[in-house]
């Protein structure tokens, strides 16, 4: 039986193989099958292992029959800072800061949700537009990688500071493999941020919702957002970054 397990207070991400006649093996990235990323000796017994879960902080997450591999769809390492001040740009800029969240290889299956939700403050001067936009990228070059979902160009409001946004993506994967396809939908808010009706969706009056991506190697996730008009008083900034799996 393999267990996905994930350890709270790493990025690592870890499987558990169950051995025929008792035991197990522990692995972890990035060489699963390196018997010097094993973290516990094959040939333990249940009440040991278990022991050995809790001492490293590893929460069950799912199980399986055979020896396949399931990874967990928590991400234990995330941003906890906030992201760079975007100001006098004009080109797509990251809102997320270090740690990058990603995605190990095959985790997108069949199937597979999560949500994200990330929440900021942004200025304006002059009511410019944002252009907003979710990719996916072979990790950790993300730049300027395949889009999820673009949004259109929002107009914000004539003047203001530190108005909160709020930015919600649904991802679902729809097929996996070297031609994955994963859609995406969403939307943006900033009540007192953008002009009425103060927000808009990803994508943006598009009835294609997917896009291809290789599940089989590690993806990346970028957050990002375009200014028409370069001004330092035209800023936004990433405060908090939510990953929650959802199936």
């Amino acid at each position: 039986m393999a267990i996905a397990l994930a350890q709270q207070s790493s990025r690592l991400l870890y499987r558990a193989d169950r051995i025929e006649g008792g035991g197990w093996n522990v692995w972890r990235p990035p060489a699963m099958t390196d018997p010097s990323s094993r973290i516990v000796r094959a040939g333990e017994g249940d009440v040991a292992m278990e022991a050995e879960f809790h001492r490293r902080g590893l929460k069950h997450v799912e199980g399986g029959g055979g020896l396949t591999t399931q990874y967990t769809e928590l991400f234990p390492e995330m941003p906890i800072a906030d992201g760079t001040a975007l100001a006098t740009f004009t080109t797509e800029g990251a809102l997320i800061p270090a740690p990058q969240p990603y995605f190990p290889p095959h985790y997108w299956l069949a199937g597979r949700a999560l949500r994200i939700v990330a929440r900021g403050v942004l200025g304006t001067t002059s009511a410019p537009t944002f252009t907003w936009a979710a990719r996916l990228g072979t990790y950790p070059a993300v730049v300027g990688s395949t889009a999820l979902a673009t949004s259109a160009a929002l107009t914000g409001g004539t003047t203001v500071t530190n108005a909160v946004w709020r930015w919600t993506l649904d991802l679902m994967c729809r097929a996996s493999g070297a031609s994955g396809s994963i859609q995406t939908c969403g939307d943006i808010f900033s009540p007192k941020g953008f002009a009425s009706p103060f927000g808009g969706t990803l994508p943006d009056l598009s009835a294609t919702w997917t896009a291809t991506f290789d599940t089989t190697t590690a993806l990346g996730l970028w957050l990002g957002v375009a200014c028409n008009t370069s001004n330092s008083l035209n800023t936004v900034t990433m405060k908090q970054l939510l990953v929650l799996g959802l199936n």
